[in-house]
């Protein structure tokens, strides 16, 4: 029988990454804005992500119907 995550699970979990994790955006980071519904909103990124993104990075926009990066410049709203 698999175990089911409850809410303390998941409250305990979040507790865990605020306590242990920087919250800073690094230079190499990047991240993709998500609208409630799982729509891309926005990315933002450094410019090697969008000239020429990894495979994974290729992968993620793909799943997200994102099918030409190089056209964002970072920090380029897509809404």
């Amino acid at each position: 029988m698999s175990k089911r995550t409850t809410s303390d699970d998941i409250e305990s979990a979040m507790k865990d990454f605020y306590e242990t994790k920087t919250h800073e955006i690094e230079d190499t980071d990047c991240g993709i804005l998500l609208d409630i519904n799982g729509n891309p909103k926005s990315l933002f990124g450094p410019d090697e992500m969008f000239a020429d993104p990894s495979e994974l990075m290729l992968k993620l926009f793909e799943v997200l119907g994102i099918n030409d990066p190089d056209r964002f410049q970072p920090s380029h709203t897509i809404h």
